[in-house]
Protein backbone atom coordinates (compact mmCIF):
# COMPACT_ATOMS: atom_id res chain seq x y z
CA UNK A 1 0.00 0.00 0.00
CA UNK A 2 1.43 3.35 -1.05
CA UNK A 3 1.73 5.92 1.72
CA UNK A 4 2.66 9.56 1.97
CA UNK A 5 4.33 11.34 4.84
CA UNK A 6 2.25 14.17 6.24
CA UNK A 7 3.89 16.92 8.28
CA UNK A 8 1.44 19.02 10.27
CA UNK A 9 2.25 22.44 11.74
CA UNK A 10 -0.24 23.54 14.39
CA UNK A 11 -0.74 25.41 17.68
CA UNK A 12 -2.03 24.02 20.95
CA UNK A 13 -3.54 25.73 23.96
CA UNK A 14 -0.14 27.18 24.92
CA UNK A 15 -0.21 29.05 21.57
CA UNK A 16 3.26 27.71 20.69
CA UNK A 17 3.88 26.07 17.31
CA UNK A 18 4.14 22.28 17.23
CA UNK A 19 5.01 19.79 14.49
CA UNK A 20 3.77 16.23 13.97
CA UNK A 21 4.72 13.73 11.29
CA UNK A 22 3.01 10.49 10.30
CA UNK A 23 2.25 8.31 7.27
CA UNK A 24 -1.18 8.01 5.69
CA UNK A 25 -2.37 5.87 2.76
CA UNK A 26 -2.47 7.63 -0.59
CA UNK A 27 -6.02 6.36 -1.18
CA UNK A 28 -7.21 8.15 1.96
CA UNK A 29 -5.47 11.39 1.03
CA UNK A 30 -6.93 11.29 -2.48
CA UNK A 31 -10.46 10.58 -1.21
CA UNK A 32 -10.70 13.65 1.06
CA UNK A 33 -11.28 17.26 0.10
CA UNK A 34 -8.84 19.80 1.53
CA UNK A 35 -11.34 20.83 4.22
CA UNK A 36 -12.01 17.19 5.18
CA UNK A 37 -8.27 16.54 5.33
CA UNK A 38 -7.74 19.54 7.63
CA UNK A 39 -10.41 18.22 10.01
CA UNK A 40 -8.94 14.69 9.83
CA UNK A 41 -5.43 15.97 10.62
CA UNK A 42 -6.72 18.03 13.53
CA UNK A 43 -8.18 14.83 14.97
CA UNK A 44 -4.73 13.22 14.75
CA UNK A 45 -2.90 16.04 16.54
CA UNK A 46 -5.79 17.07 18.84
CA UNK A 47 -6.13 20.69 17.76
CA UNK A 48 -8.97 22.88 16.51
CA UNK A 49 -9.10 23.48 12.73
CA UNK A 50 -8.42 27.18 13.33
CA UNK A 51 -5.14 26.22 15.04
CA UNK A 52 -3.86 24.22 12.08
CA UNK A 53 -1.15 26.40 10.55
CA UNK A 54 -0.41 24.26 7.50
CA UNK A 55 0.37 20.75 6.36
CA UNK A 56 2.77 19.28 3.84
CA UNK A 57 2.37 15.97 2.00
CA UNK A 58 5.48 14.18 0.75
CA UNK A 59 5.55 10.82 -1.07
CA UNK A 60 7.33 8.04 0.80
CA UNK A 61 9.94 6.31 -1.30
CA UNK A 62 9.29 2.61 -1.82
CA UNK A 63 13.06 2.04 -1.78
CA UNK A 64 14.78 2.94 1.48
Amino acid sequence: MMQNTVIVYYRLYDNRPHVAQFNLPVTLLNALTEQQLRIYLCGYVDCYPDNLIRFQITPVSQFH
